[in-house]
C-alpha cells in the first residue's frame, strides 16, 4: 500500500526510479495543443528541477564521465541547486544567517559545495528562473511559461513536493527522483513517497547510476532505501530512521555523570523494531540507530565464541536468507576458536593472532574471516554487551540503551572464570593476577609477559592460600598451602568457569551444576529460546542423566544440532536426539593425548610413561560399576584415538582389572566393529592367548 507523505501528486516509480506517464502538465495548461517539433535547445540529459536532488544528481553524472553539453538543469528558481532545508533554519537566523553560496548543494553532507562556477567548468548548462508548464513525453519536449522549447533525450523530473501533474500512464520516463517519486522500499515490501532530504540526493544519485548502467547494458542493484530523518537545530540534533508505526519503546542515558543526556525511541511492530529514533548521538551511535532499524533479523546468536561460529555456519549450511541471522557478541572480534589463548597465542615466536584462528580452524575447515559473515549476509554486533533480556516479549537490551528484537534466540554465552577473590583468598585482587577466558585477557597477559624476564615454575597439586603485592599494586609473593612462599611476577589461575546465567532468570536453571536446562534438542523452557556450549545443562542419552559440558566439540556440536532441530521444526520435520559422548583433546608442541566418555569410577593406567622410550604411549580406563565409562589416550595414532572412543561409548563390562591394565591399548583395538557383549568376548579371546604364550 502506498503511503505519501503529503497530499501533493506523486509520480510511481519502479525499483530503478524510472517511471511511467505520459504528459506531464502544469494545472493550469489545458491540454488541447500538442508542442511543435521545433526546438530551441536540445540536450542528451535533463534534470526538471532546482532542489538537492538536481544537484545531486549532477555531481553523480560529473562522477559517472558525462561529456560537455549533454547535461541541463531546468529551475524556475534563480538560483543553482542548494540545501532547501537551511531555508527553515541557518537562514532565519538573526546573526549570521546562511546565504548563498554558503548552502548550495553538496554542503549538507558534509561534501564539496557546488557553486554556480562548478557547473560551468563541468559543462553543465544551468537554465534558470524558467517554469515549465507543459511536458510532451512522447516527443520528448518541454515548453516553458515564455514560449521556450526545450528537447531531451532522458529526463530526470526532481521537480520536488509541487510536482507536474500526471495524466495518463503508458509512456516510460527515464527517471524520478527526490520528493515526487512513489518508490518500492524493499524493505516493507510496499510503495511509498519520501519527502526526505537524504531520500532526495540518494534517489537522485542512483537513478543516475541506473541511466549509465543501462547506457552501457548493464544493471544494477535495486534501490534499498531505509527511510531517514534528521535535523540539527542549535545544539540539538536528533535522527530517525524506519517506520513511526505500532508500539513505542522509550529510552534514556542513566548515566548522570554525562553532561550530554541522551534519549530515543523504538517502533515495535509484529515483534519487530521497525524504527528507531535517537536525539543527542554522535555519528556511530546514529549508525547502530540505523542499523537495527533495518536489521530485522528472524534468529539471533548471543555469544562470540566457538559455538557462535559453528552455528552460524550450520545456518548457513541449512539456507538462511540474508539479514535474518544476526551475531551479538561484547567482544569486539568474529568467533574464534577459544583453546588457542592458552596456547598458540602465548607462544614467544610466531605467535598465533587473528585472523589465524577464527572458527572453523580448529575443525580442520575453513576458517570463518568477518567477510565471511558479510558475504552471508550474517550482521555482526560486536562490542555490545547484553544486560537485560525480556524473553516473553523476546527483547534484549544492550549496556549503551539499545534494543534487539527476535523470533528465536540461541544462548551462546561463554562461561566466567572463577576467581580467587569468591574464595576469599588474601591478596587476590593484586595487578597481574589472570585469567584465561577472552581475547583481552590473552593479550594483556602477552603484554605482561613481554616486560617480565624472569622463567617460568609451575607447581602441581598446589593451591595459593594468599598473595602479597609491592607498592604498585602488582603480585610479587604467592603463598601455597604446603606454606612455601614463592616469589612471583605474574600468576595465572585456572579454577574452573561457571556458565552465565543471571540474565536469563525467566528459565530453569540447574543449581547444583549450573547451567540451562534444555532437552535433547537444545530447546529450553520458553519457546523459541534455545542454549547450547557451555550454558547448557542437557540430557546424555549413553549415560542417562543430565550433564553440562565446557568443551569444544561439545560447543560445536551443540551448535549445530540446535540449529538443524530449529530449521528441521519450521520444515514439520523432526531429527534423532543429541547423542554426545564427551570428549576432550589438546595439543602442546610433540603431546597429544584424547579423553573420552566420564572420568568417574576407578582408574585403570597403562602403558609406558619414560620419556626416553623410543615410542611413548600411555593411557587410562575408567571403570564404574564393573563397565569402562571413560577412556584416555597420550600419543596415539588416529586409529587408537577412535578405538579408545569406541570403548567409552560401548562401555564394555570388565571383570578382571589387572588384566585390562596388562592389556592395555589392545583392549580398545580389539573393540572396533563390535558392539556390547562382542567387545568383551574378542577381548577374552586376546588375554587367553597372550596368557598361554
Amino acid at each position: 500500500m502506498a503511503r505519501p507523505l503529503t497530499n501533493a501528486p506523486v509520480l510511481r516509480c519502479h525499483g530503478d526510479l524510472s517511471g511511467t506517464g505520459s504528459v506531464l502538465e502544469h494545472p493550469s495548461y489545458d491540454g488541447d495543443q500538442s508542442l511543435a517539433t521545433d526546438t530551441d535547445f536540445e540536450f542528451k540529459y535533463v534534470i526538471l528541477g532546482g532542489g538537492v536532488a538536481a544537484g545531486y544528481a549532477s555531481r553523480e553524472f560529473v562522477k559517472q564521465g558525462v561529456k560537455r553539453e549533454e547535461l541541463a538543469i531546468i529551475s524556475k528558481e534563480l538560483v543553482a541547486p542548494y540545501e532547501r532545508p537551511t531555508l527553515s533554519k541557518e537562514y532565519l537566523l538573526p546573526k549570521r544567517p546562511a546565504r548563498l553560496p554558503n548552502f548550495n548543494v553538496c554542503v549538507g553532507s558534509g561534501e564539496e559545495i557546488l557553486l554556480p562556477e562548478w557547473y560551468i567548468e563541468k559543462g553543465i548548462k544551468l537554465i534558470l528562473g524558467t517554469e515549465i508548464v507543459h511536458a510532451d513525453l512522447a516527443f520528448k519536449t518541454l515548453a516553458s511559461a515564455s514560449d521556450a522549447l526545450f528537447k531531451y533525450q532522458i529526463l530526470i523530473i526532481a521537480t520536488g513536493y509541487r510536482a507536474i501533474r500526471i495524466l495518463t500512464v503508458n509512456i516510460i520516463i527515464q527517471g524520478a527522483g527526490g520528493d515526487v517519486a512513489t518508490f518500492p522500499v524493499k524493505l516493507y515490501n510496499e510503495m511509498r513517497r519520501v519527502e526526505h532530504v537524504d531520500h532526495a540526493y540518494k534517489s537522485a544519485e542512483h537513478v543516475v547510476k541506473a541511466i549509465k548502467a543501462n547506457e552501457k547494458g548493464m544493471t544494477i542493484n535495486e534501490y534499498d532505501y531505509i527511510p531517514n530523518f534528521c535535523s540539527r537545530v542549535f545544539d540539538l540534533s536528533w535522527h530517525f530512521y524506519g517506520n513511526n508505526v505500532g508500539e513505542t519503546v522509550l529510552f534514556r542515558n542513566h548515566n548522570p555523570k554525562l553532561s550530554l543526556r541522551k534519549f530515543g525511541t523504538f517502533w515495535i511492530s509484529d515483534g519487530k523494531i521497525v524504527g528507531a529514533f535517537l536525539e543527542g548521538g554522535n555519528l556511530e551511535e546514529n549508525k547502530v540507530i540505523a542499523e537495527v532499524a533495518r536489521l530485522q533479523p528472524t534468529y539471533v546468536i548471543l555469544g562470540g565464541g566457538v559455538a557462535a561460529g559453528f552455528a552460524a555456519r550450520e545456518f548457513v549450511k541449512q539456507g538462511v536468507k540474508k539479514g535474518e541471522l544476526a551475531i551479538i557478541s561484547k567482544e569486539s572480534v568474529a568467533p574464534y576458536e577459544r583453546p588457542t589463548l592458552s596456547k598458540e597465542y602465548l607462544l614467544p615466536q610466531r605467535a598465533a593472532r587473528l585472523l589465524n584462528f577464527n572458527v572453523c580452524v580448529g575443525s580442520g575447515e575453513e576458517i570463518l574471516l568477518p567477510e565471511w559473515y558479510i558475504e552471508k549476509g550474517i550482521k555482526l554486533i560486536l562490542g555490545t554487551e547484553i544486560v537485560h533480556v525480556h524473553l516473553a516479549s523476546k527483547t534484549l537490551v544492550s549496556a549503551s540503551g539499545e534494543l534487539f528484537l527476535y523470533q528465536i534466540l540461541i544462548i551462546a554465552a561463554n562461561s566466567t572464570a572463577r576467581r580467587l577473590t569468591e574464595f576469599g583468598v588474601q591478596g587476590a585482587d593484586a595487578r597481574n593476577i589472570f585469567y584465561l577466558r577472552e581475547i583481552e585477557d590473552a593479550r594483556k597477559l602477552v603484554e605482561t609477559i613481554k616486560a617480565k624476564k624472569n622463567g617460568i615454575k609451575i607447581f602441581e597439586s598446589k593451591r595459593a592460600i594468599g598473595f602479597r603485592a609491592n607498592s604498585s599494586g602488582e603480585v610479587k609473593e604467592v603463598e601455597l598451602n604446603n606454606y612455601l612462599v614463592l616469589d612471583a611476577e605474574i600468576v595465572i589461575v585456572d579454577e574452573g568457569a561457571r556458565p552465565v546465567t543471571s540474565l536469563f532468570k525467566e528459565l530453569l536453571v540447574e543449581e547444583d551444576i549450573g547451567g540451562i536446562i534444555t532437552d535433547a534438542f537444545f530447546r529450553t523452557s520458553i519457546p523459541d529460546v534455545y542454549a547450547v556450549g557451555d550454558v547448557a545443562t542437557f540430557p546424555s542419552k549413553l549415560h542417562n542423566f543430565t550433564i553440562r559440558v565446557e568443551l569444544v566439540d561439545h560447543a560445536r556440536k551443540s551448535a549445530e544440532h540446535a540449529v538443524k532441530a530449529i530449521k528441521a521444526s519450521e520444515e514439520g520435520k523432526t531429527i534423532d536426539e543429541y547423542d554426545y559422548i564427551p570428549h576432550l583433546y589438546s595439543t602442546s608442541f610433540d603431546l597429544s593425548w584424547h579423553f573420552c566418555g566420564l572420568h568417574a569410577g576407578e582408574l585403570v593406567p597403562f602403558g609406558t610413561v619414560d620419556p626416553l622410550s623410543p615410542h611413548p604411549k600411555f593411557g587410562a580406563y575408567w571403570i564404574e560399576n564393573g563397565k569402562v565409562v571413560g577412556a584416555f589416550l597420550e600419543g596415539g595414532e588416529p586409529e587408537e584415538n577412535r578405538a579408545m572412543a569406541n570403548v567409552a561409548r560401548v562401555q564394555p563390562p570388565v571383570d578382571n582389572l589387572d588384566s585390562l591394565k596388562n592389556g592395555g591399548l589392545s583392549f580398545a583395538k580389539n573393540s572396533i566393529g563390535y558392539e556390547d557383549g562382542d567387545i568383551t568376548c574378542k577381548y577374552s579371546a586376546c588375554l587367553a592367548t597372550k596368557d598361554h604364550g
